[in-house]
């Protein structure tokens, strides 16, 4: 390997180095700041009011938009209530 092209890997390893540094800062001054609101936001299927057989079905058979975290099936709350609420859902309920 040649002197510059030596020179240039430690240079981008230090660069890379530095910046994942300042995203982790970030992100963990960001989970601090928001991490709570953001859970508040959403419905596992362990506290879901559809309950957890349908909470975890309408995730699965995509008629509510959803995300994994781990083990949980995330779906807003805005939308679960809206699907609760709204009648142009009726045809989608599973039974």
């Amino acid at each position: 390997m040649s002197e510059s092209s030596s020179s240039t890997a430690d240079r981008n390893r230090r660069i890379r180095h530095v910046v994942a540094e300042a995203l982790a800062m970030f992100l963990r001054h960001e989970v601090r700041a928001h991490g709570e609101a953001g859970r508040k936001c959403f419905y596992s299927q362990h506290n879901s009011p559809l309950g957890r057989v349908r909470h975890l079905e309408l995730a699965r058979l995509g008629i509510l938009p959803s995300e994994k975290s781990g083990n949980r099936v995330l779906i807003r709350r805005d939308v679960v209530h809206f699907y609760l609420t709204d009648p142009s859902f009726a045809g989608q309920r599973p039974q």
